[in-house]
């Protein structure tokens, strides 16, 4: 994070002062706008390099810190795939169940990757797989649209659902 100079490290000697609340109060010299910042026991920050130097009065530290928290907040935000499993050959009941737990993620902000997955001679029921994802495509296009069409990679049937905006 590369940090503004601050206080002493201001080389210029006239700036552009700018107090706490945002007024500007003029171009003077570095020394005066030392002065007033100590007297308001804050800090003379630079905030823009130019030929007369744009200064603030604040509390570096305070801004520091704000700066680095809204940082690690926006990280924490991204959405994360989630996944659900079926098999061709689930139940009504395990599908309703699971199509619950989609529609919960979704709500969450998560997509969410549907897998039909065939076991041993399963395999020979792909159409079947894939009017299982159209019928989950049809329960869930009033909240989820889907993001591609559903594939097949080995003995999977995989598709990606998104929240609707």
């Amino acid at each position: 994070m590369k940090r503004n100079p601050v206080n002493e490290q201001i080389k210029a000697r006239e700036v552009l002062l700018i107090d706490e609340n945002g007024q500007k109060l003029g171009v003077m010299s570095r020394e005066k706008a030392l002065e007033i910042a100590a007297s308001k026991n804050l800090d003379l920050v630079q905030v823009s390099p130019q030929e007369v130097p744009v200064c603030r009065i604040m509390d570096y530290d305070k801004y520091l810190y704000a700066k680095e928290k809204k940082q690690r907040a926006g990280k924490h935000h991204t959405s994360t795939l989630k996944e659900v499993r079926f098999r061709p050959h689930t139940d009504e009941h395990d599908i309703e169940i699971k199509l619950s737990k989609v529609k919960k993620f979704l709500e969450e902000g998560h997509k969410v990757r549907i897998t039909i997955f065939f076991k041993g001679r399963e395999a020979i029921f792909v159409q079947e797989g894939y009017k299982l994802m159209e019928r989950i495509e049809k329960i869930l296009s009033d909240v989820a649209k889907l993001e591609n069409k559903p594939q097949l990679f080995g003995r999977r049937l995989i598709a990606v659902f998104t929240k609707k905006k």
